[in-house]
C-alpha cells in the first residue's frame, strides 16, 4: 500500500501542489450494526471540493471507519485526483494499514480494498488527527448513519456540515 508518510500530528498542513485533503469518519451503532461513513475533500487552499455520507451495515467501529476510508479515496479517484491525504481520527485504521493486526476486528477483505485503492493511486498519505480536528468528516458519518441512501454533494454540502466547516474557519461555498 502507498501508505507513504504516516504522521500523528495535531492536525496535517493544507496538501500543496495537486494535493487534496480527504478527511474520513465512521459511525457505528453496535446492536443494529448500522453504521454511517462521512468524507469530506477539500483541495489545497482548505476549500470544500466535495463530500458525500451514506449508511453502511458493519459488524465494528474499526469497519465503519475503514469503509469510510474506501469511499473517500474511491471518491477521489473517481474526481481524478491521485495524490491525497487521507485524515482519520481512528488510530486503530491507522495502525492496521500499518500491518499491526493486534486488534482482531480487521476484515481482511476491508484490508484488501483498501489496498487496491491506494495501490492505483499515485501518492497516499495518512494522517491521524484528534476527533476535534475531524469534526466534518464526523457530521458527515452522523448524516450518514441517518441517511436512507448514499448522498454525495458537489458544491453545496448540507447546512449542519456547513456550520462545522464554517466554525472551522475553511473557506465553504455560499
Amino acid at each position: 500500500m502507498h501508505a507513504n508518510h504516516i504522521c500523528i500530528t495535531k492536525a496535517m498542513p493544507l496538501p500543496s501542489g495537486d494535493f487534496v485533503k480527504i478527511n474520513v469518519d465512521g459511525g457505528w451503532i453496535g446492536d443494529t450494526l448500522k453504521g454511517g461513513v462521512g468524507v469530506v475533500i477539500r483541495n489545497t487552499g482548505g476549500q470544500f471540493v466535495r463530500g458525500l455520507a451514506g449508511p453502511i451495515f458493519c459488524n465494528s467501529a474499526l469497519a465503519a471507519e475503514a469503509y469510510s476510508a474506501i469511499k473517500g479515496l474511491a471518491l477521489s479517484a473517481n474526481l481524478g485526483f491521485r495524490d491525497v491525504i487521507v485524515e482519520t481520527d481512528s488510530k486503530l485504521l491507522i495502525n492496521g494499514i500499518n500491518g499491526d493486526f493486534r486488534n482482531k476486528v480487521w476484515s481482511i477483505m476491508l484490508l484488501e480494498a483498501l489496498h487496491r485503492i491506494c495501490d492505483s493511486m499515485h501518492d497516499v498519505g495518512w494522517s491521524w488527527v484528534h476527533r476535534d480536528l475531524n469534526r466534518a468528516a464526523h457530521e458527515a458519518a452522523m448524516i450518514g448513519v441517518r441517511a436512507m441512501e448514499l448522498e454525495s454533494w458537489v458544491s453545496r454540502p448540507p447546512l449542519s456540515l456547513v456550520q462545522v466547516l464554517v466554525s472551522d474557519g475553511l473557506p465553504c461555498p455560499p
